[in-house]
């Protein structure tokens, strides 16, 4: 039986590899992503005891934590499939366990959002839902 070995990620077709430039065109956008995302994580801050207060203050903090949201999945989907590309390649290695560990720190520090709105007393919550502002968010 003949032996056959695994090529080296260097030598695969540039064809025949994963296109991730629609999420990061190269790793130093990612980089700069994972910094202003970083930045970010105190935004939650200004939430914490607010979310029953409005309306709008409701709307304004879910939807600062669903577009965060989304952006750490980018960063960390780009991320997991760099290090899986080559599990060798410490700087991707790397990458992946900073995308994690931001990620880690981003549901940490949104931990208050549920118990808070759990708390609210139901007929509160039903006077804040009627207002038109958090139709898209009703069903969640």
């Amino acid at each position: 039986m003949a032996l056959t070995t695994i090529p080296e990620r260097k030598d695969i077709p540039a064809a025949d590899r994963w296109d991730l430039t629609p999420l990061f065109a190269h790793p130093e956008a990612w980089e700069a992503d994972f910094r202003a995302r970083e930045a970010e994580l105190a935004g939650y801050d200004r939430f914490r005891g607010r979310l029953g207060e409005s309306a709008a203050a409701l709307r304004e903090a879910l939807e600062f934590d669903l577009e965060l949201s989304r952006r750490l999945e980018a960063l960390y989907t780009y991320a997991h499939l760099r290090h899986d590309e080559d599990q060798a390649d410490q700087r991707c290695s790397g990458m992946f366990q900073r995308a994690a560990t931001l990620y880690t720190r981003a549901m940490e520090l949104s931990s208050f959002m549920r118990p808070e709105l759990m708390a609210l007393p139901p007929e509160q919550m039903a006077v804040l839902l009627e207002d038109p502002a958090l139709s898209p968010y009703r069903f969640s």
